[in-house]
């Protein structure tokens, strides 16, 4: 799993290097919870489950909020794919 985490930093880097890493785990879940500006995106990765994605929002102990994305990647090639896909989408989206 640690290879996953890896993946996934050297990923958010190549689209927003500006990013602080709020929790890394490879043996737990989320695997990865970023903060982006305003935007948090966790990667979580549930054994028996597909690729599925869905947005929260977050208030943040100084008072903060925005919205999360939380993405299960899966654990399929096309499924890590689509998860790529929906994480970029959407911080392109917000313009992060």
């Amino acid at each position: 799993m640690e290879a996953n985490v890896q993946h996934w930093i050297t990923f958010l880097n190549g689209i927003t290097p500006g990013f602080d890493t709020l929790q890394q785990a490879s043996d737990g879940n989320p695997l990865l919870r970023v903060q982006v500006g305003e935007q948090r995106v966790s990667i979580i990765q549930e054994a028996e489950s597909d690729f599925s994605f869905w947005i929260e929002r977050y208030e943040a102990a100084d008072g903060g909020s925005g919205d999360e994305l939380v993405v299960d990647a899966g654990n399929e090639a096309e499924q890590q794919r689509l998860a790529r896909n929906v994480v970029e989408a959407f911080l392109k989206r917000r313009g992060v």
